[in-house]
């Protein structure tokens, strides 16, 4: 980890919450040995510990639901499992049941997640604790939830007070990975760079940035409660409309690299870009600081350079290629500009306060935030063999339940359970996530070993060993969501810890700790392979939500005056949709070959979906800011013509597409909804009708209709070329 990576991570929201999180959880601990002692300590410190698996960055009205979740789940796997210790058959049924009930929770989503591992958790630390009968359970019971409940008031405590806080954090983490989107863009107009790496990386960086902003919405647009509130809110606002001019200049780059590839022009406007890029990191570091950010860069001289460089072209140009290929760079040229204003502006709204009642003029930001759904129904859609969930649940049951059978009879037996937290820590829903895992685990898990050997070597004094723990706690909480292996590196070194602090004196056995890593890490990856999900399966049913959002997109662009949150919920779910659709790709290149589909085509079709999304953007702010040129009549016609073009071309694919496998209900449905929406436009005019005044305006808007055609007939072609593939695969 470099240093700037450092001090991101040190004033991230990430850090701050792994600080909150062990300083809570001793605090509990500490406190409630002076008053009670160490046994009532140890089972009030577990109960923190589970619970705080939770505690993940979020809306304080959410926490509070996942917080107080948690203590009930966490108390109930607790007291089920202490009560069925007696009984080898009791625990081996508790165990399986549990494991599958909580496993289910993952068709809850990205949120239910640490719930789940919470309760694994509570479930394998009690099999490891010493309790003489039921009523010493009940008793460890009873004092873990009293841990957890405390815990979760400190922490919706510390939420409530560091609110402000986590939200500058979240905008400052969704601005830095804008930055590098930026510098990813800013690599098209070298003509070193290859084209098809470089929009493969951009896609790739899409996808964290949708990620990103919808977090920083969460954060950002609920509870306006003051100007501070509303300047980060007016920030976010000014960040997505700078993404939408971002990605409006994202076209056009062959035709720019055919004509001026190598030359001057081209690398000042790379040049302009990175110094963007460097500008938003600068305003990203100030919010990250509790800081108003400082004056933008200059861009003057680059600026001056590239309009220089025109006027010796526009002198030059001899031919009417060569004069088509100017205008398209200049086109190219004043969105970028745009796109530096935008920054510049975005200084001026970081440090200008904005009451929240007057925000977008007003515009209702509920619809943005995201909703979890905890309905009992979310579960009952999953109680079908097809579900990737159930799959999942019942790989969890058996792969957990061989491990007991395996912990029972190994040579050792003094915590084979870690066994069972291996297993409970890699297995996930998605082969390609289980991988990466089983690897950052073991090498995790390693270097922990080795870490805390030379540590419990030289150190013997207890305030430092556990000073230790509260570090490596605060880290693996810190790096949970960021990066697994370090989170294991600072696992591993604090339950080792913790468990040298509950028996001083007795030996280390490093040998043992890595061979319960191994043989769960194993036993992880075989049932990896029993009723296994493959990626593919789904890749259907995100292509068409992609076409579909595409086409909502596509009618949001194209009206004389769209209507503002219509548009903005439009690009919001197309950008997610474009999200997912890559994201699923990705994961499934990650798995065995033979379980691949159509993976060049797919690729395509994303770029194809990302290049038709930057076209439309390009058409918005063309006619935002050139429409007063056209002639209004006219104008509508050739747009109405797109928008059948559009929609017609986009009913069609979702119809081969249905071809994949997907249920002809929706997939029919999704195709008569466009295709209806054509022919509501088809009296509207053809392109045929056209008798537009020549006009530069009009020859740009003709150009941007006529990629976003071409775009539209490719992504046909190419649905049919991935439906006949799949077909062929199947």
């Amino acid at each position: 980890m470099d240093l700037p990576t450092l001090k991101r991570t040190i004033f991230s929201q990430y850090f701050y919450s792994g600080i909150g999180v062990a300083s809570g959880v001793l605090g509990i601990a500490v406190v409630s040995n002076a008053l009670f002692g160490f046994q009532v300590a140890a089972a009030a410190a577990t109960g923190a510990v589970a619970v705080s698996i939770v505690d993940t960055p979020g809306p304080v009205r959410h926490k509070f639901s996942e917080l107080l979740a948690a203590v009930l789940l966490t108390t109930l796997a607790g007291l089920a499992t202490g009560l069925s210790r007696e009984s080898p058959l009791m625990l081996g049924i508790t165990i399986l049941t549990l494991s599958f009930f909580v496993s289910m929770l993952a068709a809850y989503g990205k949120k239910a997640q640490p719930l789940s591992f919470a309760a694994m958790l509570m479930m394998v630390l009690t099999m490891g604790t010493s309790l003489a009968d039921p009523a010493a359970v009940l008793e460890h019971s009873l004092i873990a939830a009293i841990g957890g409940l405390v815990y979760t008031a400190y922490a919706l405590a510390l939420a409530a007070l560091l609110w402000h806080r986590t939200k500058q954090q979240a905008l400052a983490e969704c601005l830095y990975e804008f930055a590098r989107y930026l510098e990813i863009k800013s690599r098209f107009f070298d003509a070193a760079t290859d084209l098809d790496e470089n929009y493969a990386a951009i896609i790739t960086q899409q996808s964290i940035i949708t990620e990103r902003l919808q977090t920083a919405r969460d954060f950002v647009f609920r509870d306006l409660r003051d100007e501070r509130d509303g300047r980060l809110a007016a920030t976010l606002f000014a960040t997505i409309d700078l993404y939408e001019y971002i990605l409006s200049s994202q076209t056009d780059y062959v035709v720019l690299r055919k004509h001026f590839g190598g030359s001057d022009v081209l690398m000042f406007l790379r040049d302009l870009i990175c110094k963007g890029e460097h500008d938003i990191e600068r305003v990203s570091w100030a919010i990250t600081r509790n800081r108003e950010p400082g004056q933008a860069i200059n861009f003057k001289a680059e600026l001056f350079a590239i309009a220089h460089e025109l006027q010796r072209l526009r002198q030059e140009a001899k031919t009417p290629d060569s004069t088509q290929a100017l205008e398209i760079l200049s086109s190219t040229f004043a969105r970028v500009r745009h796109t530096v204003e935008h920054i510049e502006q975005m200084h001026v709204v970081a440090r200008t306060p904005v009451a929240p009642g007057v925000l977008a003029g007003g515009l209702d930001l509920k619809p943005f935030l995201s909703h979890p759904n905890y309905s009992p129904r979310v579960l009952a859609a999953h109680a079908t063999l097809d579900s990737p969930i159930l799959r999942h649940a019942l790989r969890m049951s058996l792969a957990m339940g061989c491990g007991y059978l395996l912990v029972r009879h190994l040579p050792y037996a003094t915590h084979g359970q870690w066994i069972l937290l291996t297993i409970a820590v890699i297995m996930r829903a998605n082969f390609s996530l289980a991988r990466q895992r089983t690897a950052d685990r073991l090498s995790g898990n390693l270097i922990g070993c080795v870490l805390t050997a030379l540590l419990l070597h030289f150190v013997h004094f207890t305030p430092v060993i556990l000073a230790a723990v509260f570090i490596a706690m605060a880290l693996s909480h810190t790096f949970a969501t960021i990066n697994y292996r370090f989170t294991s590196v600072a696992a591993c070194i604090m339950g080792l810890l913790q468990l040298h602090l509950l028996n001083i004196g007795s030996p280390f056995l490093i040998t043992e700790r890595v061979a319960d890593t191994f043989i769960g890490a194993a036993l992880a990856y075989l049932f990896s392979f029993v009723l296994p999900h493959w990626e593919f399966r789904g890749i259907p049913r995100l292509v068409l939500t992609l076409l579909k959002t595409h086409g909502d997109y596509g009618r949001a662009v194209l009206v004389p005056k769209p209507q503002e949150m219509d548009y903005r919920m439009a690009r919001k779910h197309l950008l997610d949709a474009l999200a997912a659709l890559s994201t699923a790709v990705r994961r499934m290149i990650d798995e065995p070959t033979s379980q691949n589909r159509s993976v060049g085509e797919l690729n395509s079709f994303i770029t194809l979906n990302y290049l038709l999304a930057s076209q439309l953007a390009a058409t918005r702010v063309l006619l935002q800011r050139r429409g007063s040129e056209l002639n209004p009549q006219d104008a509508q016609i050739l747009i109405n013509a797109s928008k059948i073009e559009l929609d017609r071309s986009l009913s069609f694919a979702m119809q081969e597409i249905e071809r994949l496998g997907m249920s002809a209900s929706s997939s029919k449905a999704l195709a008569e909804d466009a295709a209806s929406t054509a022919l509501a436009d088809s009296a509207t005019g053809t392109v045929s009708d056209i008798s537009i005044t020549d006009s530069n305006a009009r020859r740009q808007l003709e150009r941007r209709l006529h990629m976003v055609s071409k775009h539209v007939e490719d992504i046909r072609n190419l649905s049919t070329a991935i439906a006949m593939d799949w077909q062929t695969s199947n």
